[in-house]
């Protein structure tokens, strides 16, 4: 057969074994080439839409799949699987946003030849696009994760992303509004937020429910009556890391009464949840739209948490107790915070005294 003849697409007639045969030919997702023998021209065709369209897919495993298991096939096993455990928002996250992306790049890598140079390669394109190396972590986490779902069920040797280096990620002190005296960002922001007649006195309950128990937005969103202890000033939100316990104080236990006027017996905190119970996302336009025009720069909803742990550390808390209330995982996430507390570097200098001269 000439080098025309073999090219990809459908060649033939060919003769094999006294039959004649139409032959799909195709490289594989490795830049492997493959050929299929048909008995029509018709046939091959159809085959050969079918791998291309498999290919672009990434369900391609080749001619008695012996390519097993592509990247995009391990992804949709190991989304379902944590849907199983994993909040919904954070499979949206991962299903809606990183996953497509990925799959673009990756989808149609056959597992067993997903290596680190591969997954590099993905990465710099992602880069590329201007991603910063937070998000980009993100992605080398979910790529991690199916890589090490694969890893459990047998079907690769050893994670790959285990040779993936992390991105360095700069270090950002945390945004936060002041305590007082100096707090006039908060107080022109819980203004502004009032100044919505219609809901604006419950939405500064929110407001300071959050900012005095440092709360996950998604936290609050799905925290329900049956979670508060409101006698022995406790409530048992559920978040990312788990369900947590948090004291309340003075201002965290008026804010979440007076929200119980609000809600009139039903059984979510916050009244839109009750709207919509299996809602698990809130946009809170409300408190964008509040700190645009208040003139506060800057500052996000998840930065009232900031601003719960900022306040402690300014005021001494140490940083073991301010992990718990945070409900971190980890210190090192806690010690973002550890430059806003008082130094007790003074006080230990003043221990070492030289003898008499």
């Amino acid at each position: 057969m000439s080098r025309r003849d073999s090219a990809p697409g459908v060649n033939g007639p060919v003769v094999r074994n006294g039959r004649t045969y139409f032959v799909a030919r195709y490289r594989g997702p490795d830049g492997k080439p493959h050929r299929e023998f048909l008995p029509t021209k018709a046939d091959a065709r159809k085959r050969l839409e079918l791998r291309r369209e498999e290919i672009k897919n990434g369900t391609f495993v080749g001619p008695g799949g012996k390519h097993g298991n592509t990247f995009k096939m391990l992804a949709e096993k190991t989304i379902f699987e944590k849907s199983l455990t994993l909040k919904k928002s954070t499979i949206e996250t991962d299903d809606k946003n990183r996953k497509v992306k990925t799959l673009l790049l990756i989808g149609s890598v056959p597992m067993k030849l997903l290596s680190p140079e591969t997954i590099k390669d993905a990465l710099r394109k992602l880069k590329a696009e201007g991603l910063a190396n937070a998000t980009l972590n993100r992605y080398r986490s979910f790529i991690s994760s199916v890589c090490k779902h694969a890893e459990d069920l047998g079907l690769i040797g050893a994670n790959p992303c285990k040779k993936v280096p992390r991105f360095k990620e700069e270090k950002r002190n945390p945004r936060f509004l002041y305590p007082a005296p100096n707090d006039d960002e908060e107080q022109k922001l819980r203004r502004q937020i009032r100044e919505d007649m219609e809901n604006g006195l419950r939405h500064e309950q929110e407001f300071l429910l959050a900012l005095y128990t440092g709360m996950r937005s998604g936290e609050l969103w799905s925290l329900a009556w049956r979670d508060c202890n409101i006698a022995q000033r406790d409530i048992f939100p559920s978040g990312k890391t788990g369900g947590r316990h948090i004291p309340l104080n003075d201002d965290a236990l008026k804010a979440l009464e007076a929200l119980s006027v609000y809600t009139d017996g039903k059984p979510f905190v916050v009244v839109e949840k009750n709207e919509d119970p299996g809602a698990t996302r809130d946009l809170r336009t409300w408190f964008r739209d509040a700190v645009r025009a208040s003139g506060v720069p800057k500052f996000r909803y998840h930065d009232i948490r900031h601003t719960f742990a900022s306040r402690h550390a300014i005021r001494g808390t140490p940083m073991k107790v301010i992990q718990e209330l945070m409900g971190h995982k980890s210190s090192t996430t806690t010690e973002i915070y550890a430059h806003l507390g008082p130094s007790d570097a003074r006080k230990h200098a003043e221990k070492l005294k030289g003898g008499k001269r």
